[in-house]
């Protein structure tokens, strides 16, 4: 393996991405600037750019799934993972049924 090191995004870390990325817009988030204004030693263009990819794409699914949600949900309802099997009529007045371990 080469000699680039994996970085581990703590939560103040990926904070501060966040903030930077706020502060650029996102459409205008590119990794060395954001290496820039992040100015944390150590990290690099590759960091920025692996984490700016894998935001958008967490954003975009989000907003994917907000979207699909309600439309989804009205125009047909989720069906139960397991489907029920249909409950039995009642008996016909005329016509009762013998419940079982009954005798007709």
């Amino acid at each position: 393996a080469g000699g680039k090191k994996r970085l581990g995004w703590t939560p103040e870390l990926h904070d501060r991405f966040i903030r930077v990325v706020e502060h650029v817009g996102l459409a205008a988030a590119v990794p060395k600037s954001i290496v820039q204004l992040m100015n944390v030693e150590g990290l690099t263009t590759e960091h920025v750019k692996s984490h700016l990819q894998k935001y958008r794409r967490n954003l975009k699914r989000a907003e994917q799934k907000q979207n699909a949600a309600p439309s989804a949900a009205a125009a047909a309802p989720t069906p139960d993972p397991a489907p029920a099997l249909p409950s039995p009529a009642p008996p016909h007045p005329q016509n009762p049924r013998p419940r079982p371990g009954q005798s007709a």
